[in-house]
């Protein structure tokens, strides 16, 4: 009885779900290839350098997001990643000093073609965190450059992101 009661079940699932125009988000039979395999597309992106620690760290994590094996192939795509920060107070004690910080890590990023050094696609992404303010200013430095360090490793994701959207346009 309940085998059957199951059965009837899923069988009106599977006509409802038919029915409705359901298809598979992530596989088509119509899909061609290169719009589905955005992994080799992304271990052909060059991550432009800079000098500061904060943007060796977002480079870092950058190219270990988008070539996480650390193949190595010719590089097809450039990408210009221009890192700001902000930092602000987000609540004051009755004193009038800072009690918390907000940190904003503000990513200006440009993908261009190597060979015909056309813009495949630009964005700007922002990502906040905050910390506590402590008496000691070197406690509050190191928090405050910790804070950036893990805002990097969430704009190296959305960058990654916004390259897959540009990639299979």
């Amino acid at each position: 009885m309940v085998m059957s009661i199951r059965m009837i079940s899923l069988a009106v699932i599977i006509l409802l779900l038919s029915s409705c125009g359901f298809k598979p988000i992530y596989y088509s039979k119509n899909s061609d290839q290169k719009n589905t395999d955005y992994h080799s597309n992304l271990i052909l992106v060059k991550v432009k350098k800079y000098r500061s620690n904060i943007d060796y760290k977002l480079h870092k994590n950058l190219v270990e997001i988008l070539n996480p094996y650390n193949i190595d192939v010719e590089k097809k795509y450039f990408l210009d990643v221009k890192l700001t920060s902000k930092t602000s107070s987000t609540f004051t004690t009755s004193t009038g000093s800072s009690g918390r910080n907000k940190v904003t890590l503000i990513a200006n990023y440009k993908l261009l073609d190597i060979e015909s050094n056309d813009i495949l696609g630009s964005g700007k992404i922002s990502e906040s965190g905050d910390f506590d303010i402590e008496r000691k200013r070197f406690a509050n430095y190191i928090t405050e450059e910790q804070t950036r360090i893990n805002l990097t490793k969430l704009i190296a994701r959305d960058v990654r992101n916004m390259i897959i959207n540009d990639l299979t346009k």
